[in-house]
């Protein structure tokens, strides 16, 4: 969605802003210290964090106020961590519309991806085996259903890929899981075509606009995870309880299938990561730049079977640009990499 980069300049992958009536921080960790300096107006204060939390630096720079945030952005732990520690009681935190899509006139529109549906050959278990395993930890902690937002855990649970997020395969969505492994899917329905899921009978789609609605309809307990979920979904049950997104433990244990998978992956990836170490030893320094060395690695991944996608934006920096931990080579600080200079580089393939 990129808000803090529109905002405020910052391209780096993490970070976030707060912005007072008078003054505003830009909050960033040790990898992008140098790159927020010549991306952020001096008229932002650069803060140092995790050293440093917003409720910090709020107790320093506001005496009295009103804090507003969207709840489709934040979750609950996040806010409720921030109120705690606010020192000063004429300071207070409400829910507003989103801000800055208010003044982004030129927002550009969400481009609807078609959903790929993951094939048993990678997946190594049937999505219905994993809604039941999701059924099985509901029914031991007496919930209901639970409600899913993490695109990481429903594009896992379904076995579906997508292009939403660049570099990412995952799938924006929401879903409800219920004790019989049975799921209600809340997407936008473009993104399907005619037999996308057809053949997994315990998933229903719906059109996401319906997702809300369909929260207030439901009975009983209901199981979020209050670090995934935004407060607009817990804003919309009456009856719902904080646990861990059920997901979370099932996913991390690998089965045999996706062991194997993954090493295969590491082979020909290593294929490809030892052809460009042969290519760089036989370039003359002086004669080549970092963007070559990018376009060099991401073709040698790309000509290899089942190749999806870089992992993420190659880093290739030599000389002084080596030292910006996330480092992007742009046309603008492209240099050729000279003889004597480490050249960094940091990349990855799917």
């Amino acid at each position: 969605d990129e808000r803090l980069a529109f905002l405020t300049g910052f391209s780096g992958s993490a970070g976030f802003c707060c912005v007072l009536m008078k003054k505003a921080a830009i909050f960033v960790d040790g990898r992008y210290r140098i790159q927020v300096k010549h991306e952020v107006p001096n008229s932002y204060e650069i803060v140092h964090w995790p050293e440093n939390q917003l409720w910090q630096w709020l107790n320093d720079n506001l005496s009295h106020g009103v804090i507003g945030y969207d709840p489709n952005l934040h979750t609950t732990s996040e806010i409720d961590k921030i109120a705690i520690n606010l020192v000063n009681d004429n300071v207070t935190l409400s829910k507003t519309e989103g801000l800055i899509d208010l003044i982004w006139k030129d927002q550009p529109p969400y481009e609807n991806t078609s959903v790929i549906e993951q094939p048993q050959k990678f997946a190594g278990k049937l999505s219905l085996a994993k809604c039941k395993e999701v059924a099985e930890i509901l029914q031991s902690e007496n919930q209901d259903q639970c409600i899913l937002t993490d695109p990481e855990s429903i594009s896992w649970l379904l076995n579906i890929r997508g292009n939403d997020v660049p570099r990412t395969p995952v799938v924006h969505a929401c879903a409800a899981v219920d004790v019989k492994g049975n799921v209600d899917l809340f997407i936008e329905l473009n993104k399907l075509n005619s037999n996308t899921l057809k053949s997994e009978s315990h998933i229903k789609i719906y059109p996401f606009s319906n997702f809300k609605n369909y929260l207030r309809t439901l009975k009983g307990k209901t199981r979020l995870d209050s670090q995934k979920t935004p407060i607009s979904v817990k804003d919309c049950l009456s009856n719902y309880v904080f646990s861990d997104d059920p997901c979370l433990l099932p996913k991390a244990i690998k089965n045999i299938t996706e062991i194997k998978g993954t090493r295969k992956a590491h082979l020909r990836d290593g294929i490809a990561v030892s052809s460009f170490m042969a290519w760089l030893d036989a370039q003359k320094p002086g004669n080549f730049s970092e963007i070559d060395v990018v376009k060099k690695l991401e073709n040698l991944r790309r000509n290899l079977p089942n190749f999806k996608d870089i992992s993420f934006d190659t880093i290739a920096g030599s000389g002084p640009n080596g030292a910006l931990p996330h480092y992007r080579v742009t046309t603008k600080t492209n240099r050729k990499v000279q003889n004597g200079e480490i050249l960094l580089v940091d990349s990855g393939g799917q």
